[in-house]
């Protein structure tokens, strides 16, 4: 028997849902001045958006890795 993680079995719907709700945390001014101060940016998007620029981060800093040699002790 094959087990699927809960992310894994969670509908569309759902997703969207939480989706919509997350969306609006930044967006709140403590939030929003915490992260600011931290020095990150507060952007808004989609689970497939968000799957894509993880796919493209680990490419981008996977070929780094590769280049430089960097290795984790």
């Amino acid at each position: 028997m094959v087990r699927r993680s809960g992310a894994a079995r969670t509908g569309p719907p759902r997703i969207s849902r939480l989706n919509g709700e997350l969306k609006k945390v930044p967006g709140q001014p403590d939030v929003k001045e915490r992260l600011t101060g931290l020095g990150a940016d507060t952007v808004a998007g989609s689970s497939p958006g968000f799957g894509t620029f993880i796919r493209e981060e680990i490419a981008k800093w996977g070929k780094r890795v590769k280049e430089t040699g960097i290795k984790a002790e």
